[in-house]
């Protein structure tokens, strides 16, 4: 694999994460308990995306980007789960934030029901794949990498966000994370609605 694709490939994944989305508000919420437990659901994160990056290296990915009516109920499970956070979240009230091993499954999952990351492992990684080396060897080597990258950016942004939300108030940040995600579920949920039915 070339170092110039290579350099490519961090450049694409670095601007998908700076990105905002569900995981942007995951790892948020995660913050508002500390840096350790924001940094610990950035990991939850990664290992949905380790996961997305494995099913890419052994070709299942394709097939699921291949099939339109898979990703719609992948993308209406995905919504209905950040659904689920965000009432939980209003339902638990002004309470504290999620605790380490919640907050790392909720993120978890969250990446896995992510059709977005199916299409990026099935579409845009191969983007950089060459015929010099096995598919599968650099596909993997490109899941390695982004990944890695991933933990970076997720710890990065939990340290720095910690003191910021836990100054704001972390019941304020908890109901502000919770409505955002019920926002961005609904909204997927119209989309699919508009889009496929």
């Amino acid at each position: 694999m070339q170092l110039s694709l290579l350099g490519g490939f961090v450049g694409v994944a670095m601007v998908a994460y700076l990105v905002p989305g569900p995981d942007w508000l995951m790892v948020i919420r995660g913050a508002t308990d500390g840096r350790r437990n924001g940094a610990i659901t950035g990991l939850g994160t990664q290992a949905g995306l380790l996961v997305h990056g494995l099913l890419a290296t052994v070709g299942i990915s394709a097939l699921i980007a291949a099939a339109p009516q898979v990703l719609v109920v992948i993308q209406v499970v995905g919504a209905l789960y950040l659904l689920y956070i965000a009432v939980s979240g209003l339902r638990s009230g002004l309470s504290s934030g999620t605790n380490t091993s919640v907050g790392w499954r909720q993120a978890f999952v969250t990446n896995l029901t992510n059709p977005k990351v199916i299409i990026f492992f099935a579409a845009v990684a191969p983007q950089f794949i060459t015929s010099g080396s096995p598919v599968w060897q650099q596909m993997l080597v490109l899941t390695v990498i982004d990944v890695l990258l991933g933990i970076a950016w997720w710890t990065l942004l939990a340290f720095v966000l910690s003191p910021i939300v836990m100054r704001i108030g972390t019941d304020r940040i908890n109901v502000v994370a919770s409505i955002a995600l019920a926002i961005v579920a609904i909204g997927l949920l119209i989309y699919t609605a508009v889009e496929y039915v």
